[in-house]
């Protein structure tokens, strides 16, 4: 994969890591049921299309798991003493202990279980080396929806609710979300290549946000707290024909369009927005008149991310070189 990627397709691969940060506030910022069912089909994408992209960026003759495991980890550690410091502030003698739960948890916020699966998934980067030059290749990909159908869609259809201990180990492992890196390792090193063309896909991805609506109506009539997850086989549908298309625009030969720019621009900040946009939406919260002024979730969407990528952007001019700790 020699001078993979170009200058031009490293643009487009922040592009799409802008557009999933994008999607990544605004799923936090849509609360009610019906933006739930109706809208999170749409941006169901986020985090999947981030594994894809790191996983169609591996490599395991150049890869080193270990590098980009100190690239996360240390920014996780700082933010997650960031988010515990804040929650304990009114007790600091507490923190010491709440810094050590969430970090070994990863619930210092809720995006916080995406460190850990990244890693995971890194460190598997072998294994999926030897998987995908087998002829099994395409038995690699039947884990996720394996394991949604499993752990997901069978008890919620059953009644039967999982023990905290056990949804945090869900949560925080690899199982649902390795398609998507996987299908990157495959696509990246050109070992699969779907003959579909793009209109084709394009229409097939319509039609699975559609699948995702009803699927997530039949969620929310079973009790559901969150129907419009992402750990759906319609949102996995959806997300991983996204990702063939996201693939197509960024391993083209095209220019860099100046309509990109603005993207590109939260791509390169995209991880400091990502830990950093939780936190901004609780300061937002606690100006005076912010909740009554700004009600409605696109008003949240806009000051959170636009709030966010100043935050990013002035914590990494302050910081310098060692703005890359904070992920910024």
């Amino acid at each position: 994969m020699e001078d993979f990627p170009t200058a031009d397709q490293s643009r487009r691969i922040q592009v799409l890591r802008g557009l999933a940060i994008v999607a990544v506030v605004a799923i936090h910022c849509a609360k009610p049921p019906s933006q739930e069912i109706f809208l999170r089909p749409f941006l169901n994408f986020c985090v999947g299309l981030f594994l894809f992209l790191s996983g169609a960026l591996s490599d395991a003759r150049t890869t080193d798991p270990w590098r980009r495991l100190k690239k996360v980890l240390i920014p996780y550690l700082l933010w997650t003493a960031i988010y515990s410091l804040y929650h304990d502030f009114r007790h600091l003698g507490e923190w010491p202990s709440d810094f050590l739960l969430q970090a070994i948890s990863g619930r210092a916020t809720a995006a916080m279980y995406y460190i850990f699966v990244y890693c995971e998934l890194t460190l598997l980067i072998p294994f999926m080396a030897k998987l995908a030059e087998s002829r099994f290749k395409y038995w690699g990909l039947l884990l996720a929806p394996f394991s949604i159908l499993l752990l997901g869609e069978m008890p919620l259809a059953c009644g039967f609710a999982w023990p905290e201990w056990f949804v945090w180990v869900r949560d925080v492992s690899f199982f649902e979300w390795s398609s998507y890196f996987y299908l990157g390792y495959l696509m990246g090193n050109r070992l699969f290549s779907p003959k579909i063309k793009t209109g084709t896909l394009v229409f097939l991805w319509g039609c699975s946000i559609a699948i995702q609506m009803l699927e997530g109506y039949a969620y929310a009539s079973l009790g559901d707290a969150n129907p419009g997850t992402q750990m759906k086989l319609s949102a996995l549908l959806s997300g991983t024909l996204f990702c063939m298309l996201a693939f197509r625009f960024a391993f083209s030969d095209a220019p860099f369009r100046p309509w990109m720019v603005p993207l590109k621009f939260l791509g390169d900040r995209s991880f400091g927005i990502y830990f950093c946009h939780i936190l901004i939406m609780s300061l937002l919260s606690r100006i005076p008149g912010y909740a009554a002024r700004v009600d409605f979730w696109e008003g949240k969407f806009i000051a959170t991310l636009g709030a966010s990528f100043l935050f990013v952007a002035l914590l990494g001019k302050i910081a310098k070189k060692y703005g890359k700790c904070l992920a910024c």
